[in-house]
């Protein structure tokens, strides 16, 4: 008579996991997400405080590179602003204070009447 040899069996697949390990790590997952998410805004935060020339709505992200990389483009945003607020105005481009070149001027002892007549004729078409 022979004898069976007993073939070995292959090893069982790993049992899925437990509801409780799975619920478990579900809540530390998304504690996880709530701690990044508090540490990126208190990054955001100081970030602006400590650049208070750029509105704080410019710094913007989820993540710390993309903070950083929002400053970068808001300090070129700012940056470009103010070299053409720098830049002196070219002069004859202002109109004169008090009105516009081209309307003529009130006498100044003008009465009520001719202040109305005045306005009706140089009212704008």
């Amino acid at each position: 008579m022979e004898q069976e040899t007993p073939t070995p069996q292959a090893s069982e697949p790993e049992q899925p996991q437990q509801p409780d390990q799975l619920a478990t790590a579900q809540a530390e997952a998304a504690t996880a997400k709530e701690t990044a998410a508090a540490a990126v805004k208190a990054m955001r935060d100081a970030v602006a405080a400590a650049n208070p020339t750029i509105p704080a709505s410019l710094i913007t992200g989820d993540t710390p590179e993309a903070v950083l990389a929002s400053v970068e483009a808001a300090k070129a945003i700012r940056d470009e602003i103010l070299a053409v607020n720098q830049q002196p105005v070219p002069t004859g481009t202002q109109p004169p204070r008090g009105g516009s070149a081209s309307a003529p001027a009130l006498p100044e002892n003008a009465t009520p009447f001719e202040k109305i007549r005045f306005g009706i004729a140089n009212r704008p078409a």
